[in-house]
C-alpha cells in the first residue's frame, strides 16, 4: 500500500529520496567491523514520543526488524492504525543504518499498527504496511523500485492474523488483476489529457513567480473548485475515474463474500474498516456494512483502536449535506470553553478547521472572511477552530494579528478527535455551512454558495 500525492499537479515541490552507496563501496574489511561491532549497537537506536511510552496498554514486546533496499530513510516508524504521524500522533521511531532496522517495540496485542517507511522527505509520500502484534516476532522488507501495483506485502515471515489480512489482500489482488491491469493501461494512454487545459493553464500560473501571494491565493481557490466540482478533469479524465470507481465497488462486493464465509478475527476486522471507510466514500452498500459491523463486530474487540476509526467515518458521513452539524465544546483563545450548539443557535454559520501550517486553509480563511465581513451584521456567524500541533503561539500571533471577531476555537493534537469527526483525517481543513435549524447545506462551500445562502436574510 502506498500514499502519493497527485502526479505531476502539485504546485509543491517533491523531494526526491536520494539513494546511499555507502554499503557498496566499503571494503570487505570494515564492512564485516561494522556488522560485528557497530551495527547492533547502531540499530538499537530507537525511541518513542512522549504518548507512545505512556501508553499502558503497550505490555508486549515485539521484535521488528527488516530492511530498506534503493532508499535511504533516517528511520522508519510504528503508529497504531490511522495515526497522522506528522501532526501529532504518537509513534515508535526506528533508526535505520545502511538499509537495516532492528528493535524490540512496545506493542498491544490486541490493536493494529502500520509500519511507516517514508518515500519521500517529513513522511509526505511513504509505503505503509498494516501489520498485528499477535507475533513475537516480524520480519519487513522494502525495495523502493518496485511497481507499486505489484509490489509484494512488506511482512516475510506472516502467520496468525497477519497471514489472514495478507491472504485477503492476496486473493483480492489476484481476482481483479486484470481489470487493475486494464486501468493502469487505460490512464497511461489519457495521462497527457487527464487534466483539462482550464486546469492546466491555472497550475502553469500558480508556478509564475511573478505573481503576489494574493493572485496566488485567488488561484488555489479556483483550483480548489475545480477539483471539487469535477472541471479539473477533461471528458476522458471522468470517464476514467468513474471506471475505477466501478471497479472499487467490485472490490467491495469481493470483501463481503471474504468476510462472511469466515469467523470473526482481529485481522478482518481490519478489512471491515477498510471497507466501511471505502462504501462510506462511494456511497456503495455503505448501511449494508454497517448493520454487519454492528450485528458482528462492535461487541468484539473492545480495547481495539479500529472501533474508533469506524466511528469517525459514520461521524463524519452524518455531517455530509443534508445531515445535521456534530455538537462539540472547545477552548477560544481565553481558554474560556465554548459550545457550538450554543454559538450558531438559530443564525446561518459557517463552521471551518484550519491550522496556520496549512497554506491552504489560510487562503480559504480569508476568503471566508471577506463574506463575512460583508454579512456579519445580518447574523451570519463563522466558527473557527484551528488544529494545531504541540505549540499554539503561531495560533495566537496569527488571529491576534488577523484582527476577525468571529469565535476562534483551539483544538490541540488531543483534541483533533473534533476535527476527525467532521471527516478531516490528516487533513488540517474543511468547511461547513450549517443553516439556522442545524442542518448542513454545504461541504467546502465556495463565496458564492455562502452568499446565496444569506440572500434571504
Amino acid at each position: 500500500m502506498s500514499i502519493t500525492f497527485p502526479k505531476s499537479r502539485t504546485w509543491l515541490p517533491m523531494t526526491c529520496p536520494v539513494n546511499s552507496n555507502y554499503d557498496r563501496i566499503m571494503t570487505a574489511t570494515r564492512l564485516l567491523f561494522v556488522s560485528a561491532i557497530l551495527l547492533p549497537a547502531l540499530l538499537a537506536c530507537s525511541h518513542s514520543n512522549e504518548k507512545w511510552e505512556n501508553d499502558p496498554d503497550n505490555d508486549k514486546k515485539v521484535h521488528i526488524s527488516g530492511t530498506v533496499e534503493n532508499l535511504s530513510p533516517r528511520d522508519v516508524r510504528i503508529a497504531l492504525a490511522g495515526t497522522d504521524v506528522v501532526h501529532g500522533g504518537a509513534y515508535y521511531t526506528i533508526k535505520v543504518r545502511n538499509g537495516r532496522f532492528s528493535a524490540d517495540v512496545p506493542l498491544d496485542r490486541d490493536k493494529v499498527y502500520e509500519l511507516l517507511i517514508p518515500v519521500s522527505h517529513g513522511y509526505s509520500e511513504l509505503r505503509y504496511q498494516v501489520f498485528f502484534a499477535t507475533q513475537d516476532t516480524l520480519v519487513f522488507s522494502y525495495d523502493n523500485h518496485e511497481n507499486q501495483r505489484n509490489a509484494p506485502e512488506l511482512i516475510l515471515n506472516p502467520a496468525g492474523d497477519n497471514e489472514e489480512y495478507l491472504t485477503f489482500r492476496a486473493e483480492k489482488k489476484a481476482r481483479f488483476a486484470n481489470e487493475d491491469r486494464s486501468l493502469d493501461d487505460e490512464y497511461a494512454s489519457i495521462r497527457e489529457h487527464f487534466y483539462s487545459a482550464e486546469y492546466d493553464r491555472l497550475c502553469d500560473d500558480l508556478n509564475d513567480r511573478n505573481l503576489d501571494r494574493s493572485a496566488r491565493d485567488t488561484i488555489r481557490l479556483l483550483i480548489g473548485q475545480m477539483n471539487a466540482d469535477g472541471t479539473a478533469y477533461t471528458p476522458e479524465g471522468r470517464a476514467y475515474l468513474a471506471r475505477q470507481d466501478e471497479v472499487r465497488k467490485k472490490k467491495l462486493d469481493f470483501a463481503r463474500e471474504f468476510l462472511e464465509a469466515r469467523p470473526v478475527s482481529l485481522a478482518l476486522f481490519e478489512v471491515l474498516y477498510e471497507s466501511i471507510r471505502s462504501a462510506s466514500d462511494l456511497d456503495h452498500g455503505y448501511h449494508d456494512w454497517l448493520q454487519y459491523y454492528e450485528r458482528e463486530y462492535s461487541s468484539k474487540f473492545q480495547d481495539n483502536n479500529l472501533h474508533q476509526l469506524v466511528r469517525n467515518v459514520i461521524s463524519s458521513t452524518s455531517i455530509r449535506e443534508g445531515g445535521r452539524f456534530i455538537d462539540f465544546t472547545l477552548p477560544d483563545k481565553d481558554g474560556v470553553p465554548r459550545t457550538l450548539s450554543q454559538l450558531i443557535d438559530g443564525k446561518v454559520a459557517v463552521l471551518e478547521f484550519w491550522a496556520t501550517w496549512c497554506r491552504s486553509c489560510i487562503v480559504n480563511r480569508n476568503a471566508i472572511r471577506e463574506v463575512y465581513d460583508r454579512n456579519k451584521e445580518k447574523g451570519f456567524v463563522v466558527v473557527e477552530v484551528a488544529r494545531e500541533i504541540k505549540d499554539d503561539s503561531k495560533w495566537r500571533n496569527y488571529i491576534e494579528k488577523d484582527g476577525a471577531d468571529w469565535t476562534d476555537l483551539l483544538a490541540m493534537e488531543e483534541n483533533h478527535s473534533v476535527g476527525n469527526a467532521y471527516g478531516c483525517g490528516i487533513k488540517a481543513g474543511g468547511a461547513f455551512l450549517i443553516d439556522r435549524n442545524g442542518s448542513v447545506i454545504k461541504v467546502d462551500p465556495t463565496r458564492e454558495e455562502i452568499e446565496a445562502a444569506l440572500a434571504g436574510l
